[in-house]
């Protein structure tokens, strides 16, 4: 497989790190804060979110990105209006930029030569796509990912 053109490396090694770092307890809110949208829960969304804004994600965490802070914002607005199919909406954008970033980073940095920046963009994508979609794609989905040869708008679905 290649990378857009390049040749693909092992990204199994991307995922050794067996501390629970700042980003992957904001995955986790994250992850609650998807699953409360899809189930309807409007009180348990609010609170996710809520414990998502203080945990630092928009201020030095991944949704430092202006595009990502602003789908956010919008999201925690829908909340707070009792919104919650608006959220939900506005959560898919977020999921979809999110994944292009990491995708975009990973690519970035793998044509940098930047080996350790890679591996962090691999496992930010792997992460951040449990978050999103409740599964974690397998090393050749995230390939696929990586090559343009899949779309992830409401989870994985590999093209032809």
């Amino acid at each position: 497989m290649f990378v857009n053109g390049l040749p693909s490396v092992d990204i199994s090694s991307a995922f050794s790190a067996s501390n629970v770092t700042s980003r992957q307890q904001q995955e986790s809110i994250g992850r609650e804060l998807e699953q409360a949208l899809r189930s309807g829960d409007l009180s348990s969304a609010q609170k996710a979110f809520e414990q998502l804004s203080a945990s630092g994600a928009e201020s030095t965490g991944f949704i430092s990105d202006p595009t990502l802070r602003a789908d956010f914002e919008a999201v925690g607005q829908d909340l707070k209006n009792g919104n919650l199919s608006a959220a939900q909406s506005d959560m898919q954008t977020f999921n979809t930029q999110l994944i292009h970033n990491d995708m975009s980073t990973a690519i970035r940095n793998y044509k940098a030569g930047d080996t350790q920046g890679f591996q962090q963009a691999v496992a930010n994508l792997k992460n951040d796509y449990w978050a999103a979609y409740g599964v974690r794609p397998s090393d050749s989905d995230l390939r696929a990912m990586l090559d343009g040869n899949a779309s992830f708008q409401n989870g994985l679905n590999l093209q032809a």
